[in-house]
C-alpha cells in the first residue's frame, strides 16, 4: 500500500526547504559583509534570499489554501474539487493567493504576523505590508537584470511574512508539519 501524503504537506515541506536554503545564504552573506567584499557580491547573495523566501511565501499561502483537505494529493484533485487555487501569474501574487483563504485562517495569519510586528493588527495592515513588499516579488526579482529600476524591499517584512505563514499552517494543522 502506497503511503500518500496530502499535497498541502508536500508543498509545506518544499516551502520549509526554501526557507532553510535562504537562511544558509543569508548566513554566508553576513560573512561577505564582515569581510567587506565587493558590494556586488552582497547584492547578488541577498537577491537569492529574496527569491527563495518569496517562493516559499507563495508555497505557504498555497498550503494554507488546501491544508484542510487531507484527501487532496494532486493539482488534479484541486481542479476536481473546484478549490480556489490561483495558478499562472496569480499563482505568484501574494494578494491573489491570500484573498481566497478562509477568513478564520486569515485571522490566524494576522495574529501570527502581529507576534512579529505589533503594527499589524488587521487584515488591511497585513495587506499594506504585502503591498509594501510587492505582491509579486518572485516575479519581480527573478530576472532583475532585465529591469532598469532601483528595487528595494524590507527583508524583515518578507521574513516576518514567511514566518507568520509557516506558523499559521502549523496552527491550522495542529503541528509545524515538519
Amino acid at each position: 500500500m502506497e503511503n500518500k501524503k496530502p499535497l498541502s504537506y508536500i508543498i509545506f515541506r518544499q516551502a520549509n526547504a526554501l526557507i532553510r536554503a535562504s537562511g544558509l545564504i543569508e548566513t554566508e552573506t553576513a560573512k561577505v559583509f564582515a569581510e567587506k567584499r565587493e558590494v556586488d557580491d552582497r547584492i547578488e547573495m541577498l537577491h537569492s534570499v529574496v527569491l527563495l523566501r518569496s517562493l516559499a511565501i507563495e508555497l505557504y499561502l498555497k498550503t494554507i489554501l488546501i491544508i484542510k483537505y487531507d484527501d487532496v494529493f494532486s493539482i488534479e484533485d484541486i481542479k476536481t474539487r473546484s478549490i480556489s487555487f490561483p495558478t499562472g501569474r496569480d499563482g505568484h501574487n501574494f494578494i491573489a493567493l491570500l484573498d481566497p483563504i478562509q477568513d478564520d485562517a486569515k485571522d490566524i495569519i494576522v495574529k501570527e504576523f502581529n507576534k512579529l510586528d505589533q503594527k499589524v493588527k488587521t487584515l488591511d495592515d497585513l495587506k499594506y505590508v504585502i503591498n509594501k513588499i510587492g505582491s509579486t516579488p518572485f516575479v519581480d526579482w527573478r530576472y532583475i537584470y532585465e529591469k532598469s529600476m532601483d528595487t528595494t524591499m524590507s527583508l524583515i517584512d518578507l521574513t516576518n511574512l514567511a514566518e507568520a505563514l509557516c506558523q499559521t499552517a502549523g496552527s491550522i494543522k495542529g503541528t509545524r508539519l515538519i
